[in-house]
C-alpha cells in the first residue's frame, strides 16, 4: 500500500535467491518501452468497501491480497498478487485490540511462454496455490488497533521473475513496509518502498495500494477495478 510499504519486496523472514542483472540500463530502457503508452495516475478513487473492525475472536482465514504499482499506472492487470494466510487474536476476551500475522506467498504474475520471447503479464482466472512462486513473507504478531490500523516492517522483498508482473524480470524492493486497515472479509493497505533491482525506481507509499479479499482455494480470481484500490485512513 503510508501501505506505507516501503515492495516488490520480500521479506524479513524468506529469502529469496534471485538472478543478477547484468544490464540495469538496458532494462529500465525495456520497462519505459513497454509502458509507453500509460499516464500518470492523477485521480482519487472513491473508497472502496473495506471492513476495517477486527474481529472480537481468535481466527484464521485465507486471502488474496492484489497490489497495483504506481510503475504500471496503478493498472489492475499489472499488480502484483500474493496468496496471504493470515491469523487474528484479540489481546484478551472482547479486547478491541489485537496481534495479526501473515503469511505472504507471491502468484504468478507473467506468462514467458508467450510471444514475443519475452512474454507478456498474466492475469490469473482462479485464485490457486498451483500458482504460488517463492519463499513465503512473514509478518508475525503485529499490533492492530481498535480501528484496525497496523503497520507492518518487511524489509528487503525479492520477487522472481514469473511473479513480476512489470517485467517478468527477478526483482527486489527494499524497506517495505505496509500501513493498513486490517478487518474480517476485506482489508487493505499501502504498499511503500525502493526498487533496486532490476532498475531502481521509488514506490512511493501513497501511490501504490494493496487490498484483501478472503477467498477459498480454486474460486474464480476477484475481479477489482482501479477505483477501488484505495486505504481510507
Amino acid at each position: 500500500m503510508r501501505f506505507g510499504l516501503h515492495l516488490v519486496a520480500i521479506g524479513a523472514v524468506g529469502g529469496i535467491v534471485f538472478a543478477c542483472i547484468p544490464d540495469p540500463h538496458g532494462d529500465y530502457d525495456d520497462f519505459l518501452e513497454r509502458t509507453a503508452g500509460l499516464t500518470p495516475d492523477n485521480t482519487t478513487p472513491e473508497a472502496g468497501p473495506i471492513d476495517a473492525k477486527p474481529p472480537e475472536q481468535a481466527v484464521e482465514q485465507l486471502y488474496v491480497a492484489v497490489c497495483v504499482i504506481s510503475l504500471a499506472n496503478r493498472d489492475p492487470g499489472q499488480a502484483f498478487r500474493f496468496w496471504t494466510e493470515s491469523k487474528y487474536v484479540p489481546d484478551g476476551p472482547g479486547a478491541p485490540t489485537g496481534k495479526l500475522t501473515l503469511t505472504l506467498t507471491t502468484l504468478k504474475g507473467w506468462d514467458h511462454s508467450k510471444n514475443p520471447p519475452t512474454g507478456q503479464y498474466y492475469e490469473p482466472p482462479v485464485f490457486t496455490s498451483a500458482e504460488k512462486l517463492g519463499n513465503p513473507i512473514v509478518i508475525t504478531e503485529t499490533p492492530v488497533s481498535d480501528k484496525g490500523r497496523f503497520t507492518a516492517n518487511l524489509g528487503k522483498v525479492a520477487v522472481v521473475g514469473a511473479a513480476n508482473p512489470i517485467s517478468g524480470k527477478d526483482a527486489v524492493i527494499d524497506g517495505v513496509i505496509l500501513d493498513g486497515l486490517f478487518g474480517t472479509d476485506n482489508f487493505c493497505s499501502s504498499f511503500g518502498g525502493t526498487l533496486i533491482e532490476p532498475y531502481v525506481a521509488d514506490l512511493p507509499a501513497d501511490k501504490n495500494t494493496c487490498l484483501w479479499t478472503k477467498v477459498k482455494d480454486g474460486d474464480p480470481f476477484p475481479k477489482i477495478t482501479k477505483d477501488k484500490f484505495v486505504c481510507p485512513f
